[in-house]
């Protein structure tokens, strides 16, 4: 029989976004047969039928299947798809460490990049440097994480911090402005396919030990701070950021190959559910223990090394498809993983 879950799976695999209804019962996606961004679209697991309360669309999940381009549900039962997919989670095999296809190519920094610490007499290094001491950030973390800034060009005024890879090398880097109020405050670098997305790496990840605790965050600052909060009171925890408040399957494989012992995953107060979502979502695939550390407000890079302690000490242990949060608290909730 179907279940919300494994409905669910199907979407998420095909890169639909979905996410459970009020009663709990079906599960919801925007819809593809009118303009629709609020999940209008319900789809009934026991029933196999779905219906839009925006459009008036409805139907046969197979026929909504085949429309939406799921490969292979127009030749097979819903039965026979949902046994595929179970048993491609069992065949995915991660004992060899998983690696970036060859043919992609990394980001370039910006030509524009100027090293932080090497520029402080101009104007602009000033400002960045203020902008910096403000969030608690310090000379030395500058210089560690080699935070630089553009005074010209696509990036004029955003600080630049480059990532790297496990082997240290510069793969993307991502842009944060700091002069100005106008939208995005982050900037990524373009990603054509044939180039190392955002998706495809971890702020950090080039400093995390192997078979260690981690703490996954939102943003390259949270990992900053926690890190140099750990190391002030000696605690073995360090941080890594997904860059965002969604993970991508190449995201999770990147935690895989380090074997943690145990995952927390901490994101900020207003994406507190999302990272609930993730942490259930990693149940399914790291072997250590996965934890979700719900702030009620603020970010990570807001707490003292002790609170960060404490917050830890008092998160939630996650498993699969259970302990999912109350149907009044999914709003805003993100169950799209790919």
């Amino acid at each position: 029989m179907w279940t919300q879950s494994s409905l669910a799976d199907i979407l998420e695999s095909s890169g639909i976004r979905a996410r459970p209804s009020q009663s709990n019962e079906e599960v919801t996606i925007c819809c593809s047969y009118c303009p629709d961004s609020k999940y209008h679209l319900y789809i009934n697991p026991s029933k196999e039928v779905f219906i839009c309360f925006k459009c008036s669309a409805k139907g046969g999940i197979r026929r909504l299947f085949k429309d939406l381009g799921i490969r292979g549900a127009n030749k097979l039962s819903l039965g026979e798809v949902a046994e595929r997919i179970e048993k491609a989670k069992t065949l995915r095999n991660f004992s060899k460490p998983y690696k970036l296809p060859e043919e992609l190519q990394s980001s370039k920094l910006p030509r524009e990049y100027i090293l932080l610490h090497e520029n402080i007499p101009s104007i602009s290094a000033q400002r960045a440097f203020r902008w910096l001491n403000k969030r608690g950030v310090t000379w030395e973390d500058i210089s560690e994480w080699e935070i630089g800034f553009c005074m010209a060009g696509d990036y004029a005024s955003h600080l630049i911090l480059p990532i790297r890879d496990r082997k240290n090398r510069i793969v993307s880097f991502q842009a944060r402005r700091f002069i100005g109020v106008a939208d995005p405050k982050s900037k990524n670098p373009p990603s054509p396919k044939n180039v190392i997305a955002k998706t495809d790496v971890l702020y950090g990840y080039n400093k995390i030990q192997k078979g260690g605790l981690i703490v996954l965050v939102e943003g390259p600052f949270d990992v900053i701070h926690v890190n140099r909060e750990m190391k002030k009171i000696d605690w073995p925890i360090q941080a890594c950021a997904l860059l965002g408040h969604t993970i991508s399957q190449i995201q999770v494989q990147l935690l895989v190959n380090l074997m943690p012992q145990c995952v927390w995953v901490m994101m900020d107060g207003d994406a507190a559910l999302d990272g609930r979502s993730i942490a259930i979502h990693l149940t399914q695939w790291v072997q250590g223990e996965v934890r979700w550390s719900k702030l009620a407000e603020g970010d990570p890079d807001d707490l003292a090394g002790e609170k960060i302690v404490q917050v830890l000490a008092e998160s939630s242990p996650m498993h699969p498809f259970q302990n999912l949060p109350k149907r009044e608290e999914y709003t805003g909730v993100k169950w799209h993983f790919s």
